[in-house]
């Protein structure tokens, strides 16, 4: 991960933690929304694409059920998962994204799954 995306964190000897100083490259703040939209079908794997390959993934989800995901692969129950109202950003360069949720969930929409990337 660049150092400009995420920021650092230092401790010191007494172990306080020194404010995290967070700044995104011009031209990237808000990242890209996927092309995908509508709503994941429940139990089946969905195909979540980006106009353009992106380095780095953030998936929010906002829903009550566990949503599997891959990259690059077909997603499936049995893949690694997102538990609700847990965030994860993801360092690949892809175009797409795989999620399997166990029930239908709207893309980027409150209840659902929040999907954004940055190049």
């Amino acid at each position: 991960m660049p150092d400009n995306f995420f920021g650092k964190i230092s401790v010191d000897e007494a172990a306080t933690q020194t404010p995290v100083n967070i700044t995104v490259a011009a031209g990237t703040s808000g990242g890209t929304t996927p092309t995908t939209t509508g709503t994941c079908t429940a139990n089946a794997d969905n195909l979540v694409t980006f106009a353009s390959a992106v380095r780095i993934i953030q998936l929010h989800n906002q829903s009550n059920v566990n949503v599997p995901y891959e990259h690059d692969i077909v997603a499936s129950a049995t893949s690694p998962y997102l538990a609700p109202g847990q965030l994860a950003y993801i360092d690949v360069h892809t175009t797409s994204l795989h999620v399997y949720p166990s029930q239908a969930l709207p893309i980027n929409a409150a209840s659902g799954l929040i999907v954004r990337g940055w190049n």
